[in-house]
Formats: C-alpha cells, structure tokens, sequence
C-alpha cells in the first residue's frame, strides 16, 4: 500500500497555525517535529491499537480565505487515516467548539490580567500528548527529574525502539507502544520502581482504561479518579494528565507552582496564597486548564 488520503480540519478563531509552528521549534515539542516551509511531522500512535502512522501536517486556505489544518496519511486505508484525523484534531484542540470560543471570549473581557497575556500569546493553545498512555509515560519520566532528563530519554526510547513511520518521504519513528515495556527489556536511565510503574501503565493502556474518548465521557474528579489507579500517577501528574492528555477544558494545576507564581506575577498575590489564587482561577471556569496554559506558556516565553 503506497497511497496517501488527506483530511482537511476547519480552523476555530482562536486557533493560529503560526503560532502552533512556533511552539513546536522553540519548545522542541515531542508531539509534533517542525518539517520545511511551515509543516508538521507527527509520528503517531494511532489511539485504541497503538498502531504506527505517519502524519503530516499543513496549512490550507480556501477560495474565501477560510483556514484549515490538512492532515496527510501515507501508507493506510481510508478507516486509519479518518481516526488518525480524528485524534489530530483533539491533539491540535480544533475540536474547540463555538460555544467554548464565545465563553473564553466573555471570560477575557472580564479578566483584564487574563487578556492582556492572550493578546501577548493570541493563537496559543495546548497541544496535547498523542495519547494518554504517552502522558502518563512522560509523567514517570519526569517524576523526581529533570525536563531535559525527561526529554533525552523520550528521544533514545524512541529512537531505539519507536515503530518506523514515513512522513513527508523521510521516516521517523513513534514512541514505543505499550507492549515495549511488557516485553521484560531493561530500561536504562530509569530507577526499577519505575520500571513497575510503566509496566502498569502499559496495562491500563491495553486494556482500554487510558482510552481518551473514554475518559472525556466522564466528569473530572472521575477522570481523575480513573488515573489514579494507576501506579506513579498521583494528584499532581492526574491533574497534568487531564488537562494534557485527555483534555478536558476545566483543570486547575492545584499542585503546579510554576502556575501559581506565574499568576502571582501578573495578579499582584502572592503564590501561596492559595485563597487569592483559586479566587483568580475560579474566573476562568469553565475553560481554566487554557487559564493554566497561558500563565504556563507567557512565563516560559518571558512576558
């Protein structure tokens, strides 16, 4: 099979390509790898199998300058290449619907620290992991190390045992699916209890228990409840994994400082302040997981 089926995702107001190109250089993103002339390779694990597929990603307007994200598949049938589409577009957050684009707009002109960050890093939303199983993965990875620490691992694991895709006629590879870490290999870099936690994750994947749209029918605290089954994933790394993983819109990072003195920062409180902050955080229901992201990304960025 050597064909490649293109679906085409319509672009919500709040969504800039530009900006989505922009985070990927400069956070050296694990989820997406910057190509030439301002496309996207994803090298992805298609959700429920864990199947390899290879994603390019492009701009596109129309004859009336309508944008949209084009998603090329190589090498897959017309059923891999529609769900391969589908998980892009949480991943991208193009499923925002208009409803939730009117409501953050109510909440910025109510929020004045709030609008003057947006309009600071307009165009800038999370970018999800591919899949929760690959959330929850990062998180054991970095529990008790650090980001760079974290990152070097994901890229040899990937590099020594991801699945062989081809985007754009050059091949990348995926991260390791769950079965990698059943398969009794030893895992340099990481401690051993580690290594029991990636075992449970990789169970809880395979059977169907970090499924995304599974979990995106449950309210939060279920969602997290649901996480926190797992081994290694506790309240901190639940509330990360939600709001990045599976994507529900409404997560407060509770146990995120770096987000806490981020607001403190823009608010004039002081970051314990616990009270003062969710007092902050409260305005931004029902949409504060992109509350979060912003604070997160303008202070990383330097505003």
């Amino acid at each position: 099979m050597a064909n490649s089926l293109t679906h085409r995702l319509t672009a919500h107001g709040l969504f800039s390509w530009e900006r989505c190109v922009e985070l990927a250089r400069i956070r050296d993103s694990i989820t997406v790898q910057p190509l030439d002339e301002g496309s996207l390779a994803m090298p992805l694990l298609l959700e429920e199998t864990f199947a390899p597929v290879g994603v390019h990603l492009s701009w596109d307007e129309d004859e009336k300058g309508n944008g949209g994200v084009l998603v090329r598949c190589e090498d897959v049938d017309e059923d891999t290449a529609s769900r391969a589409a589908a998980q892009v577009e949480q991943i991208l957050y193009l499923d925002v619907t208009a409803e939730e684009v009117a409501t953050f707009e109510d909440i910025l002109a109510r929020d004045d620290v709030l609008a003057t960050v947006h309009a600071r890093r307009a165009g800038m939303l999370p970018v999800l992991f591919v899949t929760v199983y690959q959330t929850c993965v990062w998180s054991i990875f970095t529990a008790r190390s650090s980001m760079r620490q974290a990152r070097s691992l994901w890229r040899n694991y990937s590099e020594e045992h991801g699945l062989p895709v081809t985007i754009a006629g050059r091949t990348y590879r995926t991260f390791p699916p769950p079965a990698f870490f059943l398969e009794g290999h030893e895992l340099p870099g990481l401690r051993r209890q580690k290594w029991k936690y990636l075992e449970d994750v990789a169970r809880a994947a395979l059977s169907g228990h970090l499924n995304r749209n599974r979990l995106r029918e449950m309210e939060l605290e279920q969602i997290k409840k649901e996480l926190k089954k797992v081994k290694g994933i506790g309240p901190y790394f639940a509330d990360l994994v939600s709001a990045f993983g599976v994507g529900h819109r409404d997560v407060f990072l509770e146990h995120e400082t770096r987000i806490h003195e981020a607001m403190g920062a823009r608010y004039g409180v002081e970051p314990s302040d616990m009270h003062a902050i969710h007092q902050i955080s409260d305005g931004w229901r029902p949409l504060r997981t992109w509350g979060c992201y912003l604070m997160m990304i303008d202070a990383i960025l330097g505003g």
